[in-house]
């Protein structure tokens, strides 16, 4: 396997788009995170930092669920759902395509 097809891949593109996605969803968790603390400034050091660990547990599920959900494997041969024309992308007529 080259280099061009090792980022071609599925699972490759699948990670990026993740990547991509996590940029602003990350943004969003910190920006609610940031308030969260502000309204917990008067608290004690514990619960500030579980608070900051379940952000950051969020974000890790966030990109992982956004990965699995742009993932689309390789295309088999011949699937009756889904005529040629169609196999190609990402639209397809029928949901048992995916």
């Amino acid at each position: 396997m080259n280099a061009m097809q090792l980022f071609t891949a599925p699972l490759a593109q699948a990670i990026g788009w993740a990547l991509l996605h996590l940029l602003w969803q990350a943004t969003i968790v910190a920006g609610i995170l940031a308030a969260v603390l502000g309204l917990l400034r008067r608290h004690s050091a514990n619960t500030r930092y579980a608070a900051s660990c379940a952000a950051l547990t969020l974000v890790f599920a966030m990109f992982v669920a956004t990965a699995y959900r742009a993932y689309e494997p390789a295309w088999g041969t011949g699937n009756p759902a889904c005529p040629p024309p169609f196999q190609q992308h990402r639209w397809c007529p029928s949901r048992r395509c995916r």
